[in-house]
């Protein structure tokens, strides 16, 4: 890990747990009802099935569904977040790298890039 790099690399990581934090902390205790609901019911084999499921996510539901046990929900939804802080981070990562190698090409100090790097790439995921 580059030294130079840190600063960025903390404010991400403080993103993603803020991020996986508040999901985990408004997580569903149970299927919600609507689109998740109709999702969890027609994979876990309660429900039939009305339209071609994607193959990963069959794959994703069959394997916590063999490992959960009883709380195939609350599996889901924890997978749920901890994808969505995932999500936070790749925002977060993809703004940094862009927005380096379009300023690098500015007459700014280091400082001021660094700045406006971390500034903007911890607002997109907020946005």
């Amino acid at each position: 890990m580059k030294s130079k790099k840190l600063p960025e690399m903390l404010v991400g990581l403080g993103l993603v747990v803020v991020a996986l934090v508040v999901y985990l902390i408004t997580l569903s205790q149970g299927a919600f009802p609507g689109v998740s609901a109709a999702l969890v019911t027609s994979h876990s084999g309660l429900f039939p099935r009305f339209t071609p499921a994607s193959p990963l996510w069959t794959a994703l539901v069959g394997l916590v569904r063999v490992v959960s046990g009883g709380h195939f929900v609350q599996a889901l939804n924890l997978i749920s977040a901890i994808f969505a802080a995932a999500s936070v981070w790749l925002l977060y990562s993809l703004m940094v790298e862009g927005l380096s190698i379009f300023i690098d090409a500015l007459n700014f100090t280091v400082g001021r890039k660094r700045l406006a790097t971390i500034l903007s790439g911890g607002g997109t995921p907020l946005f």
